[in-house]
């Protein structure tokens, strides 16, 4: 069951690095590349695991480093968002997850978020 839907994760973030605004090669921070970073959260963000794994909070932590611009934290920040569509993802856990981690990443993780600012 983890394996199926972590499947069914890195398929939703790989489809929609296909509409990111820049080709995937042309940039490291895309919802492809972010789901490689994340993938360690799986478990955590559908509601299996009540805290995130260490490989998780290495992922968010790792991510937020290398995300140094603010065009690369507004793509950080419409890939988590997309991230809170898909079925089955447990909206408090994908919100919770820089505060777990111990991981300021610059902005809330909710519906609500405008990522251009």
């Amino acid at each position: 069951m983890a394996n199926q839907r972590s499947v069914e994760i890195l398929c939703v973030m790989l489809v929609l690095s296909l509409h990111s605004n820049s080709p995937p090669l042309a940039s490291a921070f895309n919802c492809a590349g972010m789901a490689l970073w994340l993938k360690g959260c799986v478990p955590y963000v559908f509601g299996m695991t009540p805290t995130p794994s260490l490989d998780c909070c290495k992922g968010v932590i790792g991510w937020r480093n290398g995300a140094t611009s603010v065009h690369e934290r507004r793509k950080g920040c419409l890939c988590l968002k997309a991230l809170l569509l898909a079925p089955g993802i447990d909206l408090h856990h994908v919100a919770a997850l820089p505060a777990m981690c111990h991981c300021k990443i610059g902005f809330p993780i909710a519906n609500s978020t405008r990522c251009s600012t």
